[in-house]
């Protein structure tokens, strides 16, 4: 459409409409929104999601649209960071002249070439570069090829990784669409804190068997208490437990509720944060950074 303001929406499924589609998107309200602000306006509002991308496909996206003439970017993601699976070495921040002259070459038919014959050749094995991420071409999130969250297990490396990773996609976004003039806004992803249980409840490394039951026995004494309406005992019943495990991402969930039910709203909010930060142990800044996988997305 010429002399249009030509604005793509990217991330996952939510950017995409699913389980709907594009008219319940976020895309789709804004095209609503934008011809009743401003009917005068000409405006080309384009829906770029992909079910399960994460910031890294994201990147590559914006790498092919940046020859469309974009004037803004909208990106919604971070809820999908952890979902593919991903082979690190060693991976370091890439230096901000190396990351600009990416940029600019990735406006060229030539650097679109090599950029799709890398892909191909790391996915087939014909060749590994050192230092570099490992992802294939086509998605494979965990979810499609596994039964549940059993296959999500708690690592600090590969947690510290991805969040470097997910750091330089955000940095690499920015300097693509610079190089074509056009502006990003990122949004930050919702994250339901209170009506969505942790994705993954993993205990602390060593636990015993003893304790194990001790945990489990205490939860069950801390919900007959919350039944009973008995918020202090149950807090305390759900303290001891956390005492014993504070890994376990449910008890801080059970505290934020009981938190609640006492009207104490910042422990509540506290403690769900804790809840939804606990499987990967993310720093308060971390989980500021990076909203959690909790949420489908």
């Amino acid at each position: 459409m010429a002399g249009a303001t030509r604005i793509f929406c990217l991330g996952g499924s939510t950017t995409f409409g699913r389980p709907y589609d594009d008219t319940t998107s976020f895309a789709g309200w804004l095209r609503e929104f934008a011809a009743a602000a401003d009917s005068e306006g000409n405006y080309e509002i384009i829906n770029a999601g992909g079910v399960s991308y994460a910031s890294c496909r994201v990147a590559r996206l914006v790498e092919e649209l940046v020859g469309d003439e974009p004037n803004l970017f909208i990106c919604y993601t971070g809820h999908n960071e952890f979902i593919e699976h991903r082979t690190y070495r060693d991976i370091h921040a890439t230096p901000e002249l190396v990351r600009n002259t990416g940029s600019l070459l990735s406006r060229t038919r030539v650097y679109s070439t090599v950029r799709r014959l890398y892909g191909t050749m790391a996915t087939n094995g014909a060749g590994t570069p050192s230092n570099a991420t490992m992802l294939s071409s086509d998605i494979e999130a965990i979810p499609d090829q596994t039964v549940g969250p059993q296959s999500y297990e708690r690592n600090n490396r590969f947690q510290a990784q991805v969040l470097a990773h997910f750091e330089e996609a955000l940095n690499r976004i920015v300097d693509i669409a610079a190089t074509a003039g056009a502006d990003v806004i990122f949004v930050d992803p919702a994250s339901n804190l209170k009506d969505y249980s942790p994705f993954k409840n993993q205990h602390r490394s060593g636990l015993s068997e003893k304790n194990w039951h001790r945990v489990r026995k205490l939860i069950d004494q801390a919900q007959t208490a919350k039944n009973s309406d008995n918020m202090d005992s149950a807090l305390t019943l759900i303290d001891q437990a956390i005492a014993i495990d504070d890994r376990f991402a449910h008890l801080h969930y059970e505290r934020g509720h009981i938190q609640l039910a006492m009207e104490d709203d910042q422990q509540a909010r506290t403690a769900f944060i804790r809840a939804r930060c606990e499987p990967c142990r993310r720093s308060s800044k971390q989980c500021k950074m990076l909203p959690a996988h909790t949420a489908s997305n």
